[in-house]
């Protein structure tokens, strides 16, 4: 996979995070393996902050929900009752 840049955040960009959060089959996807999977660590900064923000974005329109756990950021599967919500 042709790593993209996240200062070039388009439609390709958002469709390859979301490939990535489909690929995880578990119901808790920790960010830290995303950017992984995405090619991208030790990251910082303002580069650091817009791939937390599509993460989130595309997690939450495929039904998670983003929480913090101790100091991860984590992708969690809502259940059924709270995306009926």
């Amino acid at each position: 996979m042709k790593r993209l840049s996240v200062f070039d955040i388009n439609e390709q960009f958002i469709e390859t995070v979301r490939r990535v959060i489909q690929s995880f089959s578990t119901p808790i996807i920790p960010f830290t393996s995303i950017f992984e999977m995405l090619g991208y660590t030790g990251i910082t900064g303002h580069n650091h902050t817009r791939l937390v923000v599509v993460i989130a974005v595309c997690g939450v329109e495929m039904g998670f929900k983003v929480e913090k756990l101790g100091r991860s950021l984590v992708l969690i599967l809502k259940n059924e009752k709270e995306m009926r919500r």
